[in-house]
């Protein structure tokens, strides 16, 4: 069972961006990239072990291990990991997501 971690909304934020720079950099579909884990990330590659298309591996470019080398180390598993249960990921249903997109639509 994971535990509770305290995040301020712009920590939340800020990882959100982080996971909408990695969809834009990659094009990962956001359901990978919030259920990335950390095992899954080494050195310049990227494990895509539950990808749509199957598993596959992907190579980093530099801002994109800079994003992966800044997120803080938890005891969870995943790379963005929920801020109230570290044993889970990060939801998909992300704020600045929709925000962003909204304007553009």
């Amino acid at each position: 069972m994971g535990c509770w971690i305290a995040t301020t909304a712009r920590d939340r934020r800020a990882r959100q961006a982080d996971v909408i720079l990695l969809l834009l950099l990659n094009g990962y579909r956001k359901s990978e990239t919030v259920a990335l884990c950390r095992q899954d990330v080494g050195g310049d590659t990227l494990n895509l072990v539950d990808a749509k298309s199957g598993p596959r591996r992907v190579i980093l470019n530099a801002p994109a291990r800079a994003i992966l080398g800044r997120q803080p180390r938890s005891e969870s598993a995943y790379v963005f990991p929920a801020s109230s249960i570290l044993s889970r990921p990060l939801s998909h249903h992300l704020p600045l997501c929709r925000a962003v997109r909204t304007p553009l639509v």
